[in-house]
């Protein structure tokens, strides 16, 4: 529930804005969930960067982040007491996939993708359920550092009509929990066959839209799902889009 990440004191250094949004949030949370973070901030008439300073007055990282938190109070539970799983052992787990995915990160991609951000193409974002999160994240650090020229597409029907117009002045940007979705393996053929460029986060399973890819990021992660809903983690593709963000900054001279 949102309300395990207030106190008092959160609770008194909101702006009348902020309390409105935390006011909507817990009488809607299903459909924030399920919201990109400017369909958001249109619903509630204000701009993405309060939207992220609200997040951040949570102590959480952003608008992803609490997306989760809000979609997990709905699918993490469990069906009896013997499927529990300790909180030491989670923590394990997920330190082990990140290191692990720390290992795969080649300098080369991150001077590559770099070198395309500060280009002048323009930079598609695609991905779809719980992956679209990072890709909101991403859309939201382009725009913070001024990049213009970003689109981003929620859904497979959009995702396919952007890739038959794509040029070699386009970057398509695919992120997949599985490297096996069919709709995005068709739509990264497309851009493929079209010249753009396209950069990939996939598993570290082999998989086609990695072999597709011009630039490559993989990531460790086991799938996970709970009553037939997928919620592995997306922690692993946070983390590379970390990586390359700090990369970039710190070749600007600033910090992440």
């Amino acid at each position: 529930m949102i309300s395990e990440f207030l106190d008092n004191q959160i609770l008194k250094n909101l702006t009348k804005k902020e309390a409105d949004i935390l006011n909507f949030i817990y009488n809607n949370s299903e459909i924030v969930a399920q919201m990109s973070i400017k369909d958001f901030s249109i619903k509630m008439n204000t701009s993405t960067a309060t939207i992220i300073r609200f997040c951040k007055k949570l102590n959480l990282s952003g608008f992803s982040e609490l997306k989760y938190v809000l979609k997990r109070q709905k699918t993490f539970k469990y069906d009896n007491l013997d499927s529990y799983i300790q909180p030491e052992t989670i923590i394990k787990n997920l330190s082990k996939d990140i290191e692990n995915t720390a290992l795969l990160i080649k300098e080369n991609d991150i001077k590559q993708t770099i070198c395309e951000i500060n280009s002048t193409k323009s930079i598609h974002l695609y991905g779809s359920g719980l992956s679209g999160q990072v890709l909101d994240y991403i859309e939201y650090l382009l725009l913070s550092v001024g990049r213009q020229k970003v689109y981003r597409y929620e859904t497979n029907y959009l995702g396919l009509k952007m890739s038959k117009t794509l040029t070699k002045d386009d970057i398509l940007i695919a992120i997949s929990s599985s490297g096996k979705f069919a709709p995005m393996i068709k739509i990264v053929n497309i851009a493929n066959l079209n010249n753009a460029t396209i950069i990939a986060i996939t598993p570290s399973i082999k998989n086609q839209i990695a072999d597709t890819a011009d630039i490559n990021f993989r990531f460790f992660g086991n799938t996970r799902k709970n009553d037939d809903a997928e919620f592995s983690t997306r922690l692993p593709m946070f983390f590379i889009v970390h990586i390359i963000f700090s990369y970039y900054l710190n070749n600007r001279g600033e910090f992440f």
